[in-house]
């Protein structure tokens, strides 16, 4: 894109580099933005990009730039106190809001602040960036310089080469300066007294324009650029831009009106135009893929990179609309075809060539995303697109040229994976790090913690195949077998010998062809839990086994005196040998439980989900315990749906709900009422079991759900049930938290009763 000089002065100003500070987050906007100011004629733009505002106020602090780029919208700052906070640390540079369509308000509210200007993201391209960047440059510098003292203002309104009008609020100039002369060829004392608005050299389709800007300005007091064509005094035609500003001088208000003289570029876009005629060639040579389309956005002329990319003639695309002439999946969604599928509405290259038509203005290089059918499969083709809006005959049409980028987006996501790869290793330092080069069958790298676990240098390691000595046998084969990211955990031997386990993560790096390239391991030792483990497993053997013995030979001898001697003891030998049974039973019970709760920590414990009723499960288990309700008096309430379908592990589960069941009859004194609820909150369903037992305090809250948190109640005269040792909650909160739910407690403190709840996951519907 070619700019041209518009004056003398204008030559000077343009040479120079101007350095731009860019506030955004959007990496995709910084590339636009940067590429925008790329190659301008004469001007040379440095941008410096921040996206935190912090960021960028303190680099504010200590260095100088000639115009700020502003999004409203940061990580660190939203809306109108961004413009607040970046102005009350420079007042002296020009800042420029960008913002969306959607924040247009809020943007035209900064300007009263004092922003210079805004633009709206969807509309910029280069010409209207580098224009609003130069305008905002110059009116800053003549704000400021107006504001310094009357002397100044006197100079530059004098010196500038902008023309400068002083228009009171009914329209008429109090004051101009030299360039105004020079400008419109009038002396001083001609342009004194004249009503600008009906300036008899302005067109009159214009003068109703200027009216109606002129008047919303004096409401809102925000300024609109005007590019507007009139006369000079010998009659020649120009093109000036005009921007107002509200001043005041002597506590008096004016509208300082300042215009540059813009024909010289617009001669230029009406060449650029004009040369419409000379594309068939560029056409047929451009490496990219360029169409012309009507306001129908209907194809009327396309390239050979386009014909080539459709797979059919350029006869055949023409009068369809641009994603039907090209193949877009997309255009397949609805019967009227491009622009009415569910997907068009987002359509980036849909949008742009809109808003060509609609602004006639060029859009460039904007981001967008289609899918197309690629050798019979479908992909999705990553594109930048590029408009620009011609006048053909007295028709506007608009040029829009497509590059495909989707090889370069590809090398930008494999870059990223690489950076994601080095900060991963950044972050898990602290952990034993191995990567594998799967073509090359080689270690790539391996980490300083890793090798202190090993016992080996890098230097001993850079023979590849020492490492694979190292890991067990048995363990070789399987480290490997599949290429899904999963946990590992296998044995491997150190420099000095010694068996040690190792246990963490392995994830793959996965090629184009689905093949893995990369293969990381995250390690951590464990061989000392491992070793302790070793020891538990050892011990609970035999603490089962030696333990368990003597209680079958007990329970044993007492069962067969009671079925072959009871007709020969009395009722006291008979009771003591009732009482040596359940006692030996009870005990056979405790160990168990202990041993079910050891091979919990251990993961021992597997579920086996299955659709289950809750409701049912919960009837089944008040049945086993009816006896000893009853025995105790108890009323037991149930109030819960009868269809109350979840996947659990049934037995599990059965036992949670006959523990704490139990529970409830064991620690409420006679003629007690228990109360089981259900409720459904989000995708939770939660029980209830409620009594009015002797409740709990909250230091004894405490202690439960902990291995061995038995509460003494022994001693207290409360008619209650003492014995257990304490496991059951324990054992009732792992088994919730297997299945994704929790368990808790409440109670209001002794003899007040107390609410166990737990939570499962609801059954998914499969069709869902």
């Amino acid at each position: 894109m070619c700019l041209q000089n518009q004056e003398e002065g204008d030559k000077d100003r343009t040479s120079k580099s101007i350095n731009i500070l860019l506030i955004e987050d959007n990496e995709g906007d910084v590339r636009l933005i940067r590429e925008m100011l790329k190659d301008i004629s004469n001007i040379s733009f440095k941008v410096e990009a921040s996206g935190l505002l912090i960021k960028a106020l303190k680099t504010l602090e200590s260095r100088k730039f000639d115009a700020i780029l502003l999004d409203l919208n940061l990580p660190d700052s939203v809306g109108i106190e961004t413009a607040s906070k970046t102005l009350e640390v420079v007042r002296d540079t020009p800042i420029i809001i960008l913002t969306g369509l959607n924040e247009e308000r809020l943007a035209i509210s900064t300007v009263k602040m004092g922003i210079q200007d805004y633009l709206v993201k969807t509309q910029l391209n280069s010409m209207l960036l580098v224009r609003s960047i130069q305008y905002a440059i110059e009116r800053k510098k003549t704000e400021q310089k107006l504001k310094e003292s009357e002397e100044k203002y006197k100079d530059l309104f004098e010196q500038t080469p902008m023309a400068i009008l002083l228009i009171n609020f009914e329209g008429i100039i109090e004051d101009c300066n030299t360039s105004s002369e020079v400008l419109f060829g009038y002396t001083k004392k001609e342009l004194l007294g004249i009503d600008f608005l009906k300036f008899d050299k302005i067109p009159l389709d214009t003068k109703l324009i200027l009216a109606k800007s002129f008047s919303k300005f004096l409401t809102t007091g925000v300024p609109e650029q005007s590019e507007i064509q009139m006369y000079r005094k010998d009659g020649k035609m120009i093109w000036i831009n005009s921007h107002p500003i509200n001043v005041k001088i002597d506590e008096k208000s004016y509208v300082l009106v300042l215009i540059q003289d813009i024909t010289e570029r617009k001669k230029a876009e009406q060449e650029l135009i004009s040369a419409k005629n000379e594309l068939s060639s560029i056409y047929e040579q451009t490496p990219l893929i360029i169409i012309l389309v009507d306001n129908e956005r209907r194809v009327r002329k396309a390239n050979r990179l386009a014909v080539e990319f459709a797979g059919r003639p350029e006869g055949e695309m023409l009068g369809l609309r641009g994603g039907e002439a090209l193949r877009c999946l997309n255009s397949l969604y609805d019967s009227r075809g491009c622009g009415f599928g569910p997907f068009c509405q987002s359509c980036n290259v849909r949008n742009v060539v809109l808003d060509t038509f609609e602004t006639n203005l060029s859009k460039i290089n904007v981001e967008a995303s289609l899918p197309f059918k690629i050798d019979g499969e479908e992909q999705e083709l990553f594109l930048l697109v590029s408009t620009v809006p011609l006048d053909i005959d007295g028709k506007t049409m608009v040029i829009v040229t497509i590059n495909d980028i989707t090889e370069r987006k590809k090398a930008e996501y494999k870059l990223k994976e690489s950076e994601e790869k080095y900060r991963s290793l950044i972050e898990n330092a602290v952990m034993g790090i191995l990567e594998i080069d799967m073509s090359l069958n080689k270690i790539s790298y391996i980490n300083p913690k890793l090798l202190e676990i090993v016992g080996y240098t890098k230097e001993e390691l850079k023979d590849n195949s020492i490492f694979y000595k190292l890991i067990h046998p048995e363990d070789l084969e399987e480290l490997p077998m599949s290429i899904r990211d999963r946990d590992v955990e296998f044995r491997i031997y150190s420099k000095e010998g010694k068996l040690k386990w190792l246990s963490g993560t392995r994830k793959y790096t996965i090629s184009e062809n689905g093949e893995p390239i990369k293969m990381r391991l995250w390690l951590q030792d464990i061989t000392e839990r491992k070793e302790i483990e070793e020891i538990k497993s050892n011990l609970l053997t035999r603490f089962s086994h030696e333990f368990k013995t003597p209680l079958i030979s007990i329970k044993g001898f007492a069962d067969f005196l009671l079925a072959t001697h009871e007709d020969k003891l009395d009722k006291k030998a008979l009771s003591f040998l009732t009482n040596i049974k359940n006692g030996s039973e009870r005990l056979n019970s405790l160990v168990n439980t202990f041993i079910e709760s050891s091979h919990l920590d251990r993961d021992f414990s597997k579920l086996e989900l299955c659709s289950e009723n809750l409701f049912t499960l919960i009837k089944t288990a008040i049945r086993e315990v009816k006896g000893l309700a009853d025995l105790r008096d108890h009323i037991i309430n149930v109030n819960m749906p009868e269809n109350l379908m979840v996947e659990i592990d049934k037995e599990k589960i059965y036992t949670v709900i006959t523990n704490l069941i139990f529970n409830a009859i064991k620690y409420t004194p006679t003629g007690g009422i228990i109360s089981i609820i259900s409720k459904i909150e989000e995708y939770l369903n939660s029980i209830s079991i409620i009594d009015n037992g002797i409740g709990f305090t909250s230091s004894e809250k405490e202690k439960l759900f902990k291995k061995f948190g038995k509460i003494e109640r022994y001693g207290h005269g409360w008619d209650i049930i003492t014995d257990g040792i304490g496991m059951g909650l324990y054992i009732s909160k792992q088994i919730i938290n297997e299945h994704g739910g929790k368990i808790w407690v409440e109670s209001q403190g002794r003899n007040r009763g107390s609410t166990f709840t737990f939570t499962i996951p609801i059954r998914k519907n499969k069709d869902s």
